[in-house]
């Protein structure tokens, strides 16, 4: 949420979306920010790697590498897709708990 607010200049427009998809929770958040090339996406979740675009907009390039490291420790997955100057979706997969 973080990042889709800092990346989207002055549009500031962020949907989020939540579904359950039997076991597993779909979470997305889609933004109208500045995007990313494809060629870049592969970085992302790399400790301290930052795409150029963004290096003005501060931080340490920590926040994606911890995001996938915790989504990692509760067995899900993340996906990115994005496109320069339209925005990007990060879509989380979670499995739900089957204890009580």
């Amino acid at each position: 949420m973080s990042n889709a607010m800092k990346y989207s200049g002055e549009r500031r427009k962020i949907w989020i979306e939540t579904l359950r998809l039997g076991d597993h929770a779909k979470i997305s958040i889609r933004d109208a920010g500045i995007g990313m090339e494809s060629s870049r996406l592969s970085h992302i979740f790399e400790a301290f790697y930052r795409v150029e675009d963004s290096r003005s907009a501060g931080g340490a390039g920590l926040g994606l590498s911890i995001v996938k490291h915790t989504i990692d420790a509760h067995h899900g997955s993340i996906d990115v897709e994005s496109q320069p100057g339209v925005g990007t979706i990060f879509t989380v997969h979670l499995p739900l708990s089957t204890t009580p």
